[in-house]
């Protein structure tokens, strides 16, 4: 009850008669069968942990062009994605958004304002490798 009531907002809290049922009823499921309880508290912790971001085709050609030009910047980057308008990767690029081809075939399209957060990104990986 000490824990929930320092994490939790007191309109959400359990009370004492649901917190008591709820302990009751998973030392039941405990009884039962320990391995399927253990089985569901792992899952629902691996549920909590959350996915790693995968790269896609433009920040992979981003990473590229970082790699090339160090110093290049937001600007320099835009327009070094317009020379690759149609190469393969990039499909549309205009002041308001990117349109590329990820790895596999799918269409996605990207504002250029996170150019920015992608270029920053593409320099420190740069660094760490």
């Amino acid at each position: 009850m000490r824990s929930e009531a320092i994490r939790v907002a007191f309109r959400n809290q359990k009370s004492l008669d649901q917190a008591l049922a709820d302990a009751e009823q998973s030392a039941i499921i405990v009884q039962r069968n320990p391995e399927d309880a253990e089985r569901v508290r792992r899952r629902s912790m691996s549920r909590k942990g959350g996915s790693v971001p995968k790269t896609d085709a433009l920040q992979m050609l981003i990473q590229v062009c970082v790699r090339e030009a160090p110093e290049i910047n937001r600007r320099k980057l835009w327009h070094r994605l317009r020379q690759e308008l149609g190469r393969g990767t990039i499909t549309a690029i205009d002041a308001q958004r990117i349109e590329f081809r990820t790895s596999n075939g799918k269409f996605k399209i990207s504002p250029v304002s996170g150019l920015k957060d992608r270029l920053s990104r593409a320099k420190r990986k740069g660094d760490s490798l």
